[in-house]
């Protein structure tokens, strides 16, 4: 057997050595017992990519918490229809509420007065047999507005107060007894002012008469006693008087009237 050539010997070396490397640097892998299967190798997934509007990988998205909304412990605010059906003894409800920027409890208090006075008004008008003249409405009004903001015909109240950036808004709710128990005595006590602004009136018109007459008979004494010479003068005098005392018997009695109110 003829022996190798020199330079095939050396390549030959290189490749052994160059095996030997790589099998020393390569882990070595576990013993494997008789009879065990080697378990496979398993190649991780690469995760899938995101879509647009997706969230980021391991965020969970949650959805928003909703507005909290639940009973007031009011049932007449909960439900005003529920209220007024399990309503006994025959009577009459009415709720005014504020409106919903009012800057202070005073002004949401006025706010849901008014409100519940608007439709009281009505109410009195349907428990009155004659139609009560137009200046019975701003008596009306004033007497409603005091009655509700004392508490009078109140029967239960609900304030919230809500905190924003830009300060305190309160609103309010008042629960009204309308019946015609709570109404009768306004209606009373209209009819007694309206008794008293007609004898106002009447005596108005009589002051002004009288006044009238005693002006002319004094114009006819000082006419006579000057023999006519001042008929002139005496006219605008007689004139001037009974212009200014109608005026201040008018005034007086208008003033009276609005203080009865």
């Amino acid at each position: 057997m003829n022996p190798l050539p020199p330079t095939i010997r050396s390549i030959a070396a290189a490749v052994a050595t160059l095996a030997g490397l790589a099998a020393f640097a390569a882990p070595a892998a576990p013993p494997v017992a008789p009879g065990d299967v080697a378990p496979p190798t398993m190649l991780a997934p690469s995760p899938p990519a995101p879509t647009a509007g997706a969230s980021a990988p391991g965020l969970i998205r949650m959805p928003a918490p909703a507005p909290a909304t639940g009973p007031t412990g009011k049932p007449w605010v909960d439900d005003f229809a529920a209220y007024v059906n399990a309503s006994t003894g025959g009577r009459r409800w009415v709720v005014g509420r504020s409106g919903a920027g009012c800057l202070s409890e005073h002004e949401a208090s006025e706010s849901a007065a008014r409100d519940a006075v608007r439709q009281l008004i009505p109410r009195l008008h349907a428990l009155r047999a004659v139609p009560p003249p137009p200046e019975s409405e701003v008596w009306f009004k004033q007497r409603l507005m005091q009655d509700i903001l004392v508490a009078r015909l109140v029967k239960d109240r609900w304030v919230t107060r809500v905190q924003k950036s830009y300060g305190e808004l309160w609103t309010e709710a008042v629960l009204v007894d309308a019946s015609v128990g709570h109404l009768t005595p306004i209606l009373r006590d209209h009819d007694a002012w309206l008794r008293g602004r007609q004898s106002h009136s009447r005596n108005t018109a009589a002051s002004i008469f009288g006044m009238s007459v005693a002006v002319v008979v004094i114009y006819a004494f000082v006419n006579v006693i000057t023999k006519g010479y001042f008929r002139c003068r005496l006219r605008a005098a007689a004139a001037f008087a009974i212009a200014s005392g109608a005026f201040l018997i008018s005034w007086s009695a208008a003033a009276a009237a609005t203080a009865a109110v």
